[in-house]
């Protein structure tokens, strides 16, 4: 139970530190940040070659 207790609590020190903003990058968009995670256009049949 104690070991419970540990593990809810082990990010309390970083929990409400301020949000990370690149200096080097700028910011992705809504739409090229969901594109990484769609599926691969060349998967589909109707894009295969032949």
């Amino acid at each position: 139970m104690e070991e419970d207790y540990k593990n809810k609590h082990q990010y309390d020190d970083i929990i409400n530190l301020q949000h990370h903003v690149s200096s080097n990058r700028e910011h992705m968009s809504v739409l090229d940040r969901a594109a990484q995670f769609s599926p691969c256009q060349t998967d589909r049949p109707q894009n295969r070659a032949g």
